[in-house]
């Protein structure tokens, strides 16, 4: 894959997190909404793209794990799982 292409995939992944926090922080969406919990999740998604890329270890496990955070609060959200388990 092009470097370029990385890069900009990386970018969309920081934007669409940063945008989901700042929403949250701002009242204007709320944990428990599908939008908040696919932000981070497509956001982490495309922040991990670009660490295996760059075979930055500590990155692509962050993203992993925030990735699965969100799908958790996804399903939740979803009632597909309980809240409490």
């Amino acid at each position: 894959m092009d470097t370029m292409y990385v890069d900009i995939i990386g970018w969309v992944g920081v934007v669409l997190t940063l945008l989901a926090y700042a929403l949250l922080n701002f009242h204007i969406w709320k944990p428990s909404t599908w939008m908040y919990q696919a932000s981070n999740i497509v956001g982490g998604l495309c922040l991990a793209i670009s660490a295996i890329y760059y075979h930055d270890l500590a990155n692509i496990a962050v993203n992993i794990l925030w990735m699965l955070i969100g799908v958790v609060g996804l399903l939740k959200h979803l009632k597909i799982i309980h809240p409490y388990t």
